[in-house]
């Protein structure tokens, strides 16, 4: 029997695990274009930006939201600290979980 392929967030407003996968960990899998990636990235801003772990942010956002310039060997959670993006739980956590060298 032929497989049928869905096209996601175009035809019913959700993604597909696969398209989810891709705007989190990077490449366009699953989606026809780069601006089919992109649109898909704006329309679920929200639950891609819940789906990624503490002091991190998907792939999507360091394409199509970020502005600043990242260092070289600079992780995520450096970035956006120096950038002023971490939010206040996340300033709260780097504090707790003691990240700064000393």
């Amino acid at each position: 029997m032929p497989r049928v392929r869905r096209r996601g967030h175009l035809l019913r407003g959700e993604l597909t695990t696969q398209q989810t996968f891709s705007l989190i960990l990077g490449g366009q899998d699953g989606f026809a274009d780069a601006a089919e990636y992109e649109e898909a990235f704006w329309e679920h801003h929200g639950e891609i930006m819940a789906a990624t772990n503490v002091l991190t942010r998907p792939a999507a956002f360091w394409l199509f939201q970020f502005t600043g310039k990242r260092k070289p060997g600079e992780r995520d959670w450096e970035c956006l600290e120096r950038c002023g993006l971490l939010t206040a739980e996340e300033e709260r956590l780097v504090e707790k979980w003691k990240l700064h060298p000393r």
